[in-house]
């Protein structure tokens, strides 16, 4: 067996063939974190979508990286959200006629502090749940006879032949 050959007879790679892995993978570790897009990823690391979930399947190590990118992203897009809430945006304001609403006092254009509370409640939400996710809560009297024989999702097609619909 040649000294350039792994135990199942497939060549080895070699110190180029490493650094150019190493530096794709950075590349669309760096922007899978930015992103959480493995497309544009994929695309900015000069790699098809396809090979590199063949690489995450293939190595465990990537895969672990992947995730935790994805994580940094997701934490990310909920410090803005937070931000937002909080903090809001700053908006010029115009009137109906798209003309700039200039403050009294200032002289300057008029800005407005938004705040997002669809955000606000979506953190909620997230954080506690016990307390701010939606319930929905059925009474029944009486008694109740229910019987299943199976479940169709809703236009599935897949409908009993003597449906007569």
């Amino acid at each position: 067996m040649g000294k350039h050959k792994k135990p199942d007879g497939t060549a080895k790679p070699n110190s180029a063939t490493r650094a150019k892995q190493r530096a794709w993978k950075c590349i669309f570790l760096e922007q899978l974190t930015l992103t959480a897009n493995v497309t544009a990823s994929a695309l900015a690391a000069g790699r098809q979508r396809n090979t590199i979930y063949d690489m995450r399947n293939a190595d465990p190590a990537f895969a672990a990286q992947w995730d935790d990118a994805i994580e940094k992203s997701v934490d990310a897009l909920e410090q803005e959200a937070r931000r937002r809430a909080y903090e809001g945006d700053c908006r010029k304001k115009f009137t109906s006629r798209g003309e700039p609403i200039i403050d009294p006092e200032t002289g300057e254009h008029y800005i407005e502090r938004e705040y997002s509370d669809k955000l606000m409640i979506q953190l909620l939400k997230a954080h506690r749940p016990k307390k701010f996710v939606e319930r929905q809560q059925l009474a029944l009297e009486g008694d109740l006879d229910l019987h299943i024989e199976r479940l169709v999702p809703f236009g599935s097609g897949d409908q009993d032949d003597d449906d007569p619909a």
